[in-house]
């Protein structure tokens, strides 16, 4: 193949390569957008993380196309420049200017930022972006191999996610967060775009073929001094150190002329595990705990260098030669009387040993090891609660001081865990200690939760500590007081910028109830119970305070609901009285449907008229039976004109349509020259006492109720509700009515299976996260919004959702809420409370320490 045609080819290959990832890299982007707002350290962040996830979501195909555009020219000005003489240069640009301009700072962020994204994709890419720059020298007949000249060299991928979003036209904070996420995607799919380029070059003869190859080697042993070894590479034609490019900014060596990795370069992973370093099983499991930046293997590697360290410095002794600082405290310098063996000690597993003490199964003594199977009890140690008492008023920090030199928060419990061990009696308390401790040292470091609200939590640990020792439930039962307060304080926090869009306020709120719970001289987990209460009704004043269409559209739905029961009472007594009764389909379904609908609304305001429309049932009814004597053909001319007139009345009222009235009129007329003209036997006609006596029980007792009442929601009736809406001049979105064909199927969980005030939070399980405040994010129309739960009454199975960027409240029964959940429709962004997933945190480390062998 000619060489421009091939060169025409390879562009062609490199641009399907690229166009083809969009979708995946749009997608991904949006899902890690959302990873990411999960995780943010504050408010702001985690609101610049949904921005920039709304614009993915809802410009989607904008950016599609800004993506794909910007690609051209960038393409069509590096083909010109690939190893040409032709290089603008800022001589040559300022030579032409007779003045100099100032640079806005943001072009220059913007070119460094492609800078930093250019060698990402370098990096990742590296073997087949050099490959590439490689057959672009055979391409282009050169000698000299520089990415530079490649025409398909990452920088354009790069220039072209930034040169997308500034045509988006968002704040600069929202296009930051955009461009990086996209750049993310970007750089775990960039190989396969320069792979797919060289297989095709390569299928037309044009190998990578290197003269030089530079390997890079570990040095043989590990060099102990962080110093940088001498390079030996020198620069040559075919490896520059550094050119200079478009905008005069110096770029790296080229792949053929990387330097070599340093010698302090970690070495390749072994595939044996490591070993931990022997002592008691709680101090490696609470070193284990206390490596944030490290995981699996590593952190135990990690330990073992780090004991084995302090041990040298410290006559052979674990421990004793680590930092005794605050922040830093390790759990040898202050281990538990030596009396008393370890309680993790045993032929049990660690993992199983914290499993057999979460569960609250009773202690007992393991079958065949005479080894006894723990469980927490109460303390009745006075010396150790004084001992905590005293730590809660004098060791407790205020917020501003619960960080650490290194800005990490303070574990107390281990800042202070030689104190509280010197006063330990039993095997029991200081199993407790180092549990809540563990337990701690997660719940400060959830990323999950901003750091101003995890900094108030840290300031309970004391207090958490000293109910968990009089009252261990706190460590087996999820609906414990104290527990479910932590987990409520965890949760709100994902929705407070729709709660609180400052935060002050819940940040307020919070501070008091730590401030009331540190001062108050209760004992026990009652004031925590107190303060739960508290909290949820502060959530609860905020939500409608920030949401004033709620309670209106809260009593429109409520009206609705009652006129609806009202309805169907009304139609199942009309329906009771039809029973073995012959009538026309088209009567059967107007006294049903229109005049059942006239009764109800009659009665809201005037029973005398209600009473009117029931009694003209049984008259209507016989008024179409055939009339075979003159007494019977008297009485019916003698009805007609008042029951027409009862009839007009009625479907005005109901605000029936034009055509239901005159449909109704016509079929009148027909129905009852029909009857006038019948010739049948008399004994086959029933007189009007019979229909009378059939509808005596419905005329009677057919007042509407004063309050309607169901063991279950009803879904309000449509023109119900939009009649409720007008007259309270309110606007809402009842989502059950979208899902009205599903529900009617629905044979599973009723609403009051459900209800806040007659389920337990333990019988609810997982659903037990239904509480105000709580964020979510619900999939209606195939497109996921973020919504904030509110109940609008506890013993109504009912809630309030507040859809993000909607105005109208939206309403939604718990029974299609846990359907949505079900499905995949519907998830809470909090998976599970703060402190369950500290349980979990701290089970899984564990498992990581029950697989690592002690070292010899």
């Amino acid at each position: 193949m000619d060489r421009n045609d091939l060169l025409a080819a390879t562009r062609t290959e490199f641009v399907r390569g690229y166009t083809a990832i969009l979708d995946e890299l749009l997608n991904e982007s949006m899902a890690r957008l959302f990873e990411r707002a999960e995780h943010a350290g504050s408010m702001q962040q985690q609101g610049l993380y949904f921005d920039a996830r709304t614009v993915l979501m809802t410009r989607s195909v904008q950016i599609r196309q800004q993506l794909s555009a910007a690609l051209q020219p960038l393409l069509n000005r590096s083909f010109q420049t690939a190893y040409s003489t032709f290089r603008p240069s800022f001589a040559e640009q300022v030579s032409k200017k007779t003045t100099l301009s100032l640079v806005s700072t943001d072009v220059i962020d913007d070119e460094m930022w492609v800078d930093g994204v250019t060698k990402r994709l370098r990096d990742e890419a590296d073997e087949q972006l050099r490959d590439l720059n490689i057959r672009m020298a055979l391409l282009f007949e050169q000698e000299t191999i520089s990415e530079r000249e490649n025409p398909f060299r990452p920088y354009l991928l790069a220039k072209c996610l930034s040169s997308a979003a500034e045509g988006l036209d968002l704040s600069k904070e929202i296009e930051n967060v955009l461009t990086e996420a996209l750049a993310n995607e970007l750089v775990k799919r960039v190989s396969q775009i320069y792979a797919a380029v060289n297989g095709l070059l390569a299928q037309h003869g044009i190998a990578a073929e290197l003269s030089l190859r530079i390997v890079r080697q570990a040095p043989a042993s590990p060099t102990p001094m962080l110093a940088a070894p001498e390079l030996p590479i020198e620069p040559t034609a075919e490896t520059p150190l550094a050119e200079a490019d478009m905008t005069g900014m110096p770029r790296y060596p080229e792949h053929g002329a990387s330097a070599p990795a340093p010698a302090w370069s970690a070495a390749a992973p072994s595939t044996s595990h490591p070993t931990a370093p022997a002592g008691r099983v709680e101090d490696r499991l609470l070193q284990l705990v206390r490596q944030p930046q490290q995981a699996g293997a590593s952190a135990l590697g990690n330990m073992q260098d780090h004991w084995q360290s302090a041990s040298q410095h410290a006559g052979g002794v674990p421990g004793a030669g680590m930092s005794t600082g605050a922040a830093s405290a390790s759990p040898s310098d202050s281990a538990p009387k030596s009396g008393w063996r370890s309680w993790l000690e045993g032929p049990r597993k660690a993992g199983q040993v914290l499993r057999q003490l979460f569960s609250g199964a009773p202690a007992m003594e393991e079958a065949g090891s005479g080894e006894p199977v723990r469980s927490f009890q109460p303390s009745s140690n006075s010396v150790l609660t004084h001992s905590i008492d005293s730590l809660m008023r004098t060791a407790t920090p205020q917020t501003v001081d619960m960080h650490d030199d290194q800005g990490q928060l303070r574990n107390l419990i281990l800042e202070h865990r030689e104190t509280l061990s010197d006063q330990v009696e039993e095997e029991n308390e200081q199993m407790t200690i180092d549990i809540v401790a563990m337990l701690f040292e997660f719940i400060l470091r959830d990323q999950n939760v901003p750091a101003e609200v995890r900094a108030q939590l840290g300031r309970l640990q004391f207090l958490v500590l000293k109910v968990a020792l009089m009252d261990p439930s706190l460590l087996t039962q999820k609906s414990h007081p104290a527990r479910m307060l932590v987990n409520r304080i965890g949760s709100i926090s994902l929705g407070l910028q729709q709660i609180d869009p400052t935060g002050e306020r819940v940040a307020g709120e919070i501070c008091h109830i730590v401030e009331t719970l540190l001062s108050s001289d209760i004992e026990g987990s009652a004031l925590f119970g107190t303060m739960l209460d508290e909290l949820d009704a502060f959530i609860a004043r905020e939500l409608r305070s920030n949401e004033p269409h709620v309670d209106s559209a809260l009593a429109a739905v409520a009206q609705a609901e009652s006129r609806t029961l009202q309805f169907a009472r009304i139609t199942a007594m009309i329906g009771e009285a039809l029973q073995g009764v012959t009538i026309d389909l088209y009567l059967q379904e107007f006294l049903l449907n229109h005049w059942a609908r006239a009764i109800e609304v009659a009665g809201r305001t005037d029973a005398t008229r209600a009473r009117r429309f029931r009694e003209a049932i049984p008259q209507l009814i016989w008024s179409i039976v055939p009339k075979v004597t003159e007494a019977d053909r008297a009485a019916l001319t003698a009805m007609l004109p008042k029951l027409i007139g009862t009839l007009r009345d009625g479907m005005l009222l109901s605000k029936s349509s034009k055509a239901d009235l005159e449909q109704l009129m016509a079929w009148l007329f027909d129905s009852h020259k029909l009857a006038l003209r019948s010739a049948v036997p008399a004994s086959m006609c029933p007189p009007l006492s019979f229909f009378q006596q059939r509808f005596q029980h419905f005329i009677e007792q057919g007042e509407p109720l004063q309050v309607i009442t169901s063991d279950r929601s009803v879904t309000p009736d449509r023109k119900l509700l939009e009649e409720a809406m007008s007259e309270l001049e309110t606007q809402l979105n009842l989502i059950d009515q979208l899902f009205e064909d599903e529900l009617a199927d629905e044979a599973g969980l009723s609403d009051a299976d459900f209800s806040n005030a007659e389920v337990e939070q333990e019988e609810l399980g997982p659903y037990a996260q239904l509480r105000s405040g709580v964020a979510v994010e619900v999939n209606l129309d195939g497109n996921p919004t973020l919504a904030l739960l509110s109940w609008s009454d506890p013993t109504v199975p009912r809630m309030v959702l507040q859809m993000q960027h909607s105005e109208a409240p939206s309403i939604i029964s718990v029974r299609l809420f846990i359907r949505l959940l079900k499905s995949g429709r519907a998830r809470f962004l909090e998976d599970r409370p703060i402190f369950e997933r500290a349980i979990e945190s701290l089970l899984d480390s564990a498992d990581q320490l029950d697989r690592t062998p002690l070292a010899a």
